[in-house]
């Protein structure tokens, strides 16, 4: 029973192509676990939103002083600015929008 040997020049050829592919593997296998993240996220913050509206709508006095909270915070940060009522709402509303 005969065994070819290769010679050395083809089994590091061999070589380089084996780790481009695994690579290339670990590329994709990275950009696909970076998709499903976005899309986890995404709905994820979805579904943070509708569990807000909820609550929202059911302890309407916890809502209320909430926003009223969150106004107050915002207004030691931007009262110098002398930013209008409509401003100031505006901006309450853009931070709960999704982005």
């Amino acid at each position: 029973v005969a065994t070819a040997v290769r010679p050395a020049a083809q089994v590091r050829a061999v070589g380089a192509i084996r780790f481009k592919t695994d690579n290339l593997d670990d590329r994709r296998s990275a950009l696909e676990n970076s998709y499903f993240n976005k899309e986890d996220e995404r709905l994820m913050r979805g579904l943070l939103k509708k569990l807000k509206v909820q609550a929202d709508d059911v302890d309407t006095h916890r809502a209320k002083g909430q926003r009223k909270a969150e106004k107050s915070h915002l207004l030691e940060i931007v009262g110098k600015y002398g930013m209008s009522q409509e401003d100031i709402t505006a901006l309450i509303e853009w931070k709960h929008e999704d982005h």
